[in-house]
């Protein structure tokens, strides 16, 4: 068994047989350095290293790069979407607050 441990509480662990067939298909990617990920509709938002990307995903095979912020002042490492507004946590300066309204020209409007 693979990925089993002591101590699960499962009636029924998982089992893989080595000959059972895995397919694992690679679509496409952005470079850099990603900690955090959010995706609405459409929309993937990614910390890529100190900025916030947004990627249009509605072709998973090719996602292609709508807008970035500026950089901020640290890696992006948690982000969370809401409405027209993407919230950002940056490792060392906090709460990143970004309007989202015009995926081409995200813009910060506060922080804390």
């Amino acid at each position: 068994m693979i990925g089993w441990s002591e101590g699960v509480s499962t009636t029924h662990p998982p089992t893989v047989n080595a000959k059972d067939p895995v397919t694992v298909e690679y679509v496409g990617h952005i470079g850099g350095a990603t900690y955090a990920v959010d995706v609405v509709g459409n929309y993937a938002y990614i910390g890529e290293g100190p900025r916030l990307t947004i990627l249009n995903i509605s072709n998973p095979q090719t996602p292609t790069v709508v807008g970035k912020t500026e950089p901020l002042p640290d890696i992006v490492h948690g982000i969370a979407v809401d409405g027209n507004y993407a919230y950002i946590a940056n490792y060392g300066s906090g709460l990143h607050v970004i309007d989202i309204n015009t995926p081409s020209s995200p813009t910060e409007v506060g922080f804390f």
